[in-house]
């Protein structure tokens, strides 16, 4: 078990983004394979690729209060975020052979996802803007 300095250690070890990243991002396309080999629906796809986009959302938004230099984790999280939909969207691609246009249900909540990552990151950002001058006055 973690203790909470062993977590603020983690939290602000240089490469935390990549690891939470990739953890998350491996933790998709393993659940993506195993849905994929027991013949499931397409729309299971779909729903655990949001399912991860919405984990690693929350779990960044309260990483981001807790690291010491922000705009580097900014600059390491926005590509490993990039990173995981893109490969996890061409697993999903692959597993529905291209058929796009019979999953359009899907396109509005995983764009909200997206949409809601980039947000968080900018609330985040004035929270912690706010925190630094009330703490100064």
């Amino acid at each position: 078990m973690l203790n909470e300095l062993d977590a603020l250690k983690l939290i602000r070890h240089k490469y935390y983004a990549f690891l939470l990243g990739g953890s998350i991002g491996l933790l998709c396309i393993i659940f993506l394979l195993i849905e994929y080999a027991a013949g499931a629906q397409h729309k299971y796809f779909f729903t655990t690729l949001g399912t991860a986009l919405l984990f690693y959302m929350l779990v960044n938004a309260i990483s981001c209060l807790l690291v010491e230099n922000m705009w580097a984790h900014v600059k390491r999280t926005i590509p490993v975020y990039v990173l995981n939909v893109l490969l996890s969207g061409g697993l999903i691609y692959w597993f529905i052979d291209g058929a796009v246009d019979d999953h359009k249900a899907f396109y509005p909540a995983l764009a909200a996802l997206i949409f809601c990552f980039f947000a968080s990151m900018v609330l985040i950002l004035v929270i912690r803007s706010v925190a630094s001058f009330l703490k100064e006055e």
